[in-house]
């Protein structure tokens, strides 16, 4: 996003009742785009930046603006807004305020080919101009991805594309691209806050998703120097100082403390570095599984994994230094190694066995439904203490059992399985940095091939640390 085009934004929001204090400016952040800076030292509690609530975009004020557009051009306005308002799972304020902006450009591209001006629209038209300029992860949904985060930001594509081609089939001569409806899905998603606002003028407070101009060019950092807050006398938005900060320093917010590597590329279209998490799915989770000296080959593994409630992946974590390792107590992957294990597929059809294990006024087939539900959809199924879909020597598992069950009976003898499977996963993570590698070979993607370099620092570190 180049400061050029920002000018007239921030002049407009200046006009629109912005306040921004006079030694901090907007710039060119390191952490890509842009963003807001101390051009002299302040102390903390300093409130740097207050934006009036009637300047922000939830969704209550996002539909008094479509009512005030609608009341200067209903026949043009109506059909747009009645389009985008149905279309979609709207289960989120995030996705309704999505469609909102979705309805407010298409409004004015209208407007535009027209030769039309709303003068409510002009209350918006700048800030749609900055979230159609806002750096974000873009995909191709075209082909299916191998790594599982990738492939969920395809699947979310393909989900906004449906929505969009929902929308296009109400309004007929639509000239609204698909990128770029994409690229204000991603802009919305990443620039989007909750901020609290009182319950009918009490002690209590709940939070809107909102977007808030100029606050939203706040950078992320987990030891962050400014938090936002509500004046509770006027609804302001505020961004307050809660570190002194000196000239040129750039002055941050926390997004979330506990930095989801991949909830934040997901979200944000980066991954922070420094302390966090990254949870890494194993691909090819059967087949290297059934590898093993002591696997079984015909065992559906993805499913006993469900029944023993150890997911195929790993938790990693980072230091300050951003170094990656793995917590020991959460390393779960040997339980699968453990002798004697299958799965048992014809588990569904043993409805004597699974009465005792009913819920109260549920019915066994309702029961039965439930528990394949969450083999087929879910990360691991929850039945009681006895794992109906794997068996042990021959019986059913019992979970809080395991080890005993399985004749592991010394700390020795599980520090083999522990061995094994870390050899297993380094395996894994030389297929997998192999397969990114051939990506990023063929990719143009600067994000994405930035994520993959991330990614395969990351799974060299544990690699190392398998040996």
């Amino acid at each position: 996003m180049a400061m050029d085009n920002t000018r007239p934004f921030l002049d407009w929001a200046t006009k629109s009742g912005v306040w921004m204090d006079p030694d901090f400016e907007v710039s060119s952040s390191q952490y890509g785009g842009l963003g807001i800076f101390a051009m002299k030292d302040r102390e903390e509690d300093a409130v740097i930046l207050r934006i009036p609530h009637t300047c922000t975009f939830d969704m209550d004020n996002l539909l008094a603006l479509s009512k005030n557009i609608g009341s200067e051009a209903s026949e043009l306005t109506g059909p747009v807004f009645r389009a985008v308002l149905s279309c979609g799972d709207l289960d989120t304020e995030t996705s309704i305020l999505r469609n909102y902006i979705w309805g407010f450009t298409i409004v004015q591209s209208i407007c535009v080919k027209l030769g039309k001006q709303l003068q409510a629209l002009e209350k918006i038209k700048p800030y749609l101009q900055i979230l159609q300029t806002t750096p974000v992860l873009n995909v191709d949904d075209s082909h299916d991805a191998q790594d599982q985060l990738v492939q969920t930001l395809v699947l979310e594509k393909r989900r906004v594309r449906k929505t969009y081609e929902e929308i296009c089939e109400r309004i007929s001569g639509l000239e609204f691209p698909f990128e770029l409806a994409f690229q204000l899905h991603q802009a919305v998603k990443s620039r989007v806050l909750e901020i609290p606002h009182a319950i009918d003028d009490g002690e209590d407070f709940e939070t809107n998703v909102t977007l808030v101009p100029v606050l939203d060019f706040a950078n992320h950092q987990k030891n962050n120097n400014a938090v936002f807050d509500v004046d509770r006398s006027s609804g302001d938005v505020l961004l307050r100082l809660v570190q002194p900060v000196r000239a040129l320093q750039e002055v941050c917010i926390s997004y979330s403390p506990q930095q989801e590597k991949n909830i934040f590329l997901r979200t944000y279209g980066f991954m922070p570095a420094g302390e966090g998490s990254y949870e890494w799915r194993i691909p090819s989770f059967d087949q290297i599984w059934k590898s093993a000296t002591n696997g079984t080959t015909h065992t559906n593994y993805t499913a006993l994994a469900k029944w023993l409630q150890v997911k195929p992946q790993l938790l990693i974590h980072f230091d300050a230094a951003d170094s990656a390792f793995l917590d020991p107590q959460e390393f779960q992957l040997p339980i699968l190694l453990l002798p004697g294990l299958e799965y048992y597929a014809e588990w569904s059809k043993e409805l004597d066995d699974m009465k005792e294990d009913v819920p109260d006024g549920m019915d066994i087939a309702d029961f039965v439904s439930q528990l394949t539900f969450q083999e087929d959809k879910a990360d691991i199924v929850i039945a009681g203490e006895t794992a109906y879909g794997a068996t042990c020597n021959g019986a059913y598992v019992n979970l809080p059992n395991i080890l005993e069950q399985a004749g592991v009976n010394s700390e020795e003898d599980y520090n083999i399985l522990v061995q094994q499977s870390l050899k297993l996963v380094k395996d894994a993570v030389i297929e997998t940095i192999a397969t990114d590698d051939k990506y990023m070979k063929e990719s143009d993607n600067a994000t994405l091939i930035s994520y993959f370099c991330q990614k395969k620092k990351m799974l060299t570190q544990i690699a190392d640390k398998c040996d």
